[in-house]
């Protein structure tokens, strides 16, 4: 009797230590994938580290460090996907990393130094991914065609 007890004890230890993300959806509840493909990804705010220094964005701010009003992200079911910045729109192609969907890569094409660049792809790794109906949280880290790092925490709500 005190080892079923046991099992049972250390069965629901680790059901209630599981992370979010790391049960399957119900029925009822929209998948990761289903989530990032359902809309299209602006910026609420934003913090850059870039050599050493850190910039700031928050939609409808004063101080904002950058312009991210027409700063989009859209991702399609086939992989592929359009990134909106500066007026102009480039192709994406994105897969996640992990199987927990917390990770995910897009390479971001004829893309460099914060412009148009024929025939250059930037890779930009996001990671602590959390999505919801209506929102899309992570850091994200690339290193530009100069050899700039660059690491943000960025916040993103549904376009309405």
């Amino acid at each position: 009797m005190k080892s079923l007890f046991a099992v049972v004890l250390i069965s629901a230890f680790f059901i209630a230590c599981k992370k979010d993300g790391d049960h399957p959806p119900s029925k009822n509840e929209p998948t990761r994938d289903s989530l990032l493909v359902s809309n299209v990804w602006q910026i609420q705010k934003i913090h850059v580290l870039q050599n050493n220094v850190v910039l700031f964005y928050e939609r409808g701010g004063q101080n904002n460090d950058y312009n991210y009003d027409n700063d989009y992200l859209k991702f399609e079911k086939d992989g592929t996907g359009t990134y909106t910045a500066g007026g102009n729109v480039y192709n994406i192609t994105w897969q996640f990393d992990n199987v927990s969907r917390t990770e995910l890569t897009y390479l971001l094409h004829d893309y460099a130094n914060g412009q148009p660049w024929p025939g250059v792809d930037l890779e930009i790794k996001l990671e602590n991914i959390f999505l919801s109906e209506s929102s899309f949280r992570y850091a994200e880290l690339y290193t530009n065609e100069n050899g700039t790092e660059t690491i943000c925490s960025v916040y993103r709500e549904k376009k309405n």
